[in-house]
């Protein structure tokens, strides 16, 4: 076995939290941030309300952003994706399971969205 993977089985649940914490926050802050990332363009810059772009920018920056933080944040030596999923097991009480289905879930209505904003601006 190697030994990360002995530090994640020794790993106490409070060890698991401390070394999460933050990244739940960044991800959180970057999710709910890319979603309200339109807004200044429809109105502050006065980007026409039926244009659809700052709006599919948001969608896919909601996905894209939380993501490339957890996979760089491991890349540079940081906890893997997998420890943060059993971090947010520990926090709101989803399964890892039910925590995929609803990324799943939201993953499906961005692509929907996108493609249907996309073949709507072709008509």
């Amino acid at each position: 076995m190697k030994s990360k993977d002995r530090e994640k089985v020794s790993m106490s649940d409070e060890e698991l939290r401390a070394r999460n914490a933050s990244a739940y926050n960044i991800t959180t802050t970057l999710f709910v941030g890319s979603l309200l990332a339109s807004l200044p363009f429809y109105y502050l810059l006065g980007v026409d309300d039926q244009e659809p772009w700052p709006a599919i920018t948001s969608l896919l920056l909601s996905v894209a952003l939380p993501l490339s933080y957890l996979t760089i944040r491991h890349r540079r030596g940081g906890p893997s994706i997998e420890e943060f999923l059993r971090y947010c097991e520990l926090k709101d009480g989803f399964s890892r399971r039910a925590q995929l289905w609803i990324f799943a879930a939201w993953v499906t209505f961005v692509v929907v969205g996108v493609a249907t904003v996309l073949v709507m601006s072709k008509t």
